[in-house]
């Protein structure tokens, strides 16, 4: 199910994340600004123009998990570095008793943050410029009022969008378009990685493995496959170490993990 938001602001007269769509870039973008362009708007946090170390919450309505367990938080989002050091940072955040406190479940900043190479120009993210990933509520097994919270703090960096906030049950999978279901291990590795996915409908299937800057290290076409597990495996043994995605292509659905290369 999808969250409904309600923005907390440090201040009323100076906002730091906004709801955008590609007019926001006049006529120099055509293309949405939704997650992997599916959708029209996306949440957005304009780090460039926030002082460095400011903080700016997305506070979503109380959550009924009454009678719910296995629920997981799932999310899609896009980010750039400006000169690859700036320390831009997201946080998600979960709260059981009205935001008196919080219990941080997934904090990401820096390169582990970027999904695409540094800009030195604003980021308005293509499709191939997302990531999706997936977070587990277990620990708020039938709380009846669990509150969500995504804060994007400044490092001075570039921009942060984020889209596509549901609730699924399917913890440990990511589920795009409930067509494929895909995990990557180990994260980080060394030389081999493994990719496991689900398909509930049989497809032509393709593996792809890219750099940063969207450039092909790797390729599998595995052909059509039917329901079920699959698995495969990809040699990164003469792979660079870096930053790279991994994405599982089913039919016409495309699902992109991060994949950490470490020598």
């Amino acid at each position: 199910q999808p969250l409904h938001s309600i923005i907390s602001l440090p201040t009323a007269t100076n906002p730091g994340v906004w709801v955008v769509n590609k007019s926001v870039a006049g006529s120099a973008v055509t293309w949405e600004l939704g997650a992997f362009e599916n959708s029209t708007k996306a949440y957005r946090w304009r780090f460039f123009t926030i002082g460095a170390g400011g903080s700016y919450p997305l506070i979503f309505e109380k959550i009924n998990l009454t009678g719910k367990t296995n629920v997981g938080l799932v999310f899609s989002y896009a980010h750039a570095l400006y000169g690859g050091n700036e320390p831009d940072q997201l946080k998600i955040s979960a709260s059981t008793n009205c935001g008196s406190s919080w219990s941080v479940l997934w904090d990401k900043s820096g390169t582990d943050l970027a999904t695409t190479a540094n800009l030195t120009t604003a980021l308005y993210p293509h499709a191939a410029d997302w990531l999706t990933e997936s977070v587990s509520l277990a620990q708020f097994n039938n709380a009846s009022e669990l509150m969500i919270k995504f804060e994007g703090v400044s490092g001075f960096g570039n921009n942060l969008y984020i889209d596509d906030i549901n609730l699924n049950s399917n913890v440990g999978t990511i589920d795009i378009s409930n067509n494929v279901q895909v995990t990557t291990y180990p994260n980080p590795t060394s030389d081999m990685a493994i990719v496991d996915f689900s398909l509930e409908q049989p497809a032509e299937v393709s593996i792809e493995l890219t750099n940063l800057m969207g450039q092909i290290v790797y390729s599998n076409n595995l052909g059509f496959q039917p329901t079920g597990k699959i698995q495969s495996t990809i040699d990164v043994s003469l792979i660079p170490s870096g930053v790279y995605k991994v994405s599982v292509k089913a039919g016409n659905q495309v699902t992109t993990k991060k994949l950490s290369v470490i020598k």
